[in-house]
């Protein structure tokens, strides 16, 4: 701004003036006010001329004159405001001038500075890098040939400032800073991988499927579906309905796996083809109708009943391990359990004197002196997945003076319609007290001397489970534990044993009937219940023991157990572990020569339940309450 005012004061200046005052300021007009030097020497003449007087003040005058013919002259007061005027702008342009050289001072001490920093430090500024030195034929050191210099990797271009990539990530990824930046559903190094287990995605199967495009699957042969989990093999799979259509009515399933028979195999067998049975154990006929084991003798369905006819104590007390007779019972029950070495028996007498046993018999014998039953109304139930149909819980609960249950089967407000709240009696194998054991949950940590089983006595029967009734005692410190007395379970498991073996080998089973049963079944915690309740019950009711077929399962999406989820199917050893205990258990039920015990199912249910309301449950029983196992 300040050159710009001088060049517009001094541009008429003559021409042909030899003034030294004006050929100072043409000089540095003429140099593109590159020269701050001449510039300031202009201005420094300029001061002078205003303030000595003559010379160089005239011709002042004259160009003033000639510029203002009309004004007359220079007054005082003109003369020091031009003189004021020229001194501040050449302390102005003396002030930028150096404030000029001094930043440019700063900044290269600044530069100075950061190279030898950058240099001390190795600090790289780029992603290049260059050899000083090459080797020449002689294999020396040469200065002399043009230094190579090669990029990082993941960068290129000038000076190696672009990223890049080592292969290309097109089409589903852009490359950003060497690597490979993928769209959404593109996964790897150059963005070629398709994702199918993202959120809310699709999961392939990985033995049936293979991700071919961001959740999409290519499946096998054979296999359909979104994720390639689906079969269909009896019929048409859609694709937009995503299902199997099948062939016919004869076929049902996702996947019209399961064939359909006439009255379902009458709830005995399997449905393995259209109507074409496979039947379990004691039946037979098209359908599965013919009980094979009607003909079972009366007498060994008796003898199986009161196996060891009356004894002294249906549970295990000090009294009866102190005596002789009872102490025999015991040790031959037990003598095919060994200890760690595999040599001796475990329980020996010192063994059993320790455990927490009370004192005499809560249910024994004695407590019947007038030789009639302690309850009148009984029920053992099951966990068959039929009660979902049948509903008995409510009824059991109101009407029947004594629950027994099998095993951990659960109960509580979930299932208080199918199975009921109460239970008095738990008859418990060496399994379900492991379970017991292991479970954490049974045990409140705020209050772990809780009852858990409230109102319930636990009956453990299994000679193997001796050893864990004092760790259940110490778990559950506040419920009724028992073990059942050997005076009971040792007659009745040697005539269970005999009867096994007659029936398997006789002609109401196949060979390879008798290969699974006489190696796959399960202890007969249900019939050796039913034993007990015989000695103790007026009248006993047997519900949730009807397991259905698979078939019939996966029309209906009945559970296989009440507490089961419906998709859960057991493999076939679970399945089938216990169809001759079932299958005896419903004989014995049905053809109770004094009608004390009824069988009921899907088929008489309606029946059990009206008679079951008819009793007046008793207020004095041995419990009112189970808790949730």
């Amino acid at each position: 701004m300040t050159h710009f005012c001088l060049s517009k004061w001094f541009q008429n200046l003559p021409k042909n003036n030899t003034n030294e005052f004006s050929a100072g300021v043409r000089s540095f007009l003429n140099n593109n006010n590159n020269n701050n030097d001449a510039f300031l020497a202009a201005l420094i003449k300029v001061v002078a001329i205003l303030i000595m007087g003559g010379g160089e003040k005239d011709d002042l005058k004259k160009y003033h004159h000639r510029r203002h013919p009309r004004r007359g002259g220079e007054t005082t007061f003109r003369k020091r405001f031009a003189l004021y005027f020229v001194w501040f702008l050449a302390l102005s342009v003396w002030t930028s001038w150096q404030i000029s050289n001094r930043f440019m001072t700063k900044m290269t001490m600044h530069e100075d500075e950061s190279n030898t920093f950058q240099n001390k430090h190795k600090i790289v500024l780029s992603h290049e890098r260059c050899d000083d030195f090459d080797l020449d034929e002689n294999f020396s050191f040469s200065t002399s040939s043009p230094t190579k210099c090669t990029c990082e990797r993941g960068y290129g271009g000038a000076k190696c400032r672009d990223a890049m990539c080592a292969r290309q990530c097109a089409p589903h990824g852009v490359c950003q800073y060497g690597y490979c930046l993928c769209e959404n559903g593109w996964k790897g190094e150059t963005c070629d991988v398709p994702v199918c287990e993202e959120e809310d995605g699709v999961k392939c199967n990985a033995e049936h499927g293979k991700c071919t495009n961001p959740n999409f699957c290519l499946c096998d042969e054979g296999w359909y579906g979104q994720t390639c989990d689906v079969r269909c093999e009896r019929g048409e799979f859609r694709f937009l309905e995503q299902k199997c259509v099948c062939e016919s009515e004869k076929w049902v399933g996702e996947a019209c796996e399961w064939a359909r028979c006439e009255q379902e195999c009458s709830f005995h067998g399997e449905c393995v083809k259209p109507d074409v049975c496979e039947c379990k154990f004691g039946f037979s006929g098209k359908m599965c109708e013919r009980d094979d084991l009607s003909s079972f003798e009366s007498k060994d369905r008796y003898s199986l009943m009161n196996a060891g006819g009356t004894v002294a104590a249906l549970t295990l007390s000090k009294d009866v391990v102190e005596d002789e007779k009872g102490w025999r019972n015991v040790q031959k029950w037990t003598s095919h359990v060994k200890d760690e070495k595999g040599d001796q028996p475990l329980i020996k007498r010192s063994f059993i004197s320790k455990l927490p046993l009370p004192e005499v018999d809560e249910l024994g014998m004695d407590r019947n002196t007038n030789g009639e039953m302690m309850f009148n109304t009984c029920a053992i139930v099951g966990s068959s997945g039929s009660m979902q149909r049948t509903k008995p819980g409510e009824v059991l609960d109101e009407h029947i003076d004594q629950i027994f249950r099998i095993d951990v089967a659960p109960t509580g407000a979930k299932y208080k319609d199918v199975a009921g709240l109460r239970t008095t009696f738990r008859v418990l194998d060496r399994d379900a007290a492991e379970t017991l054991i292991e479970r954490k949950d049974l045990v409140d940590p705020k209050n772990p001397r809780l009852r858990k089983f409230k109102d319930t006595k636990l009956l453990l029967w299994r000679a193997e489970s001796y050893e864990l009734f004092p760790l259940l005692k110490t778990k559950f410190p506040e419920d009724d534990w028992d073990i059942m007395s050997p005076d009971i379970i040792a007659p009745f498991i040697e005539k269970y044993n005999d009867v096994k073996k007659e029936l398997l080998s006789s002609s109401h089973s196949s060979t390879a009937d008798e290969h699974h049963l006489q190696r796959h079944q399960a202890p007969p915690s249900a019939l050796l219940t039913l034993a007990l309740a015989k000695r103790t019950c007026k009248y006993i009711q047997v519900w949730g023991f009807d397991f259905t077929s698979y078939s019939y399962r996966a029309q209906t999406e009945e559970s296989f157990s009440y507490f089961s989820s419906p998709a859960f199917e057991p493999n076939a050893y679970e399945n089938g572990k216990r169809d001759f205990e079932y299958a005896l258990l419903r004989n014995v039920a049905l053809d109770a020569e004094d009608a004390s015990v009824e069988w009921c199912d899907v088929g008489n249910a309606e029946k059990c339940i009206a008679k079951a309301k008819t009793f007046q449950r008793e207020d004095e029983g041995f419990g009112d309450g189970d808790g949730d196992p």
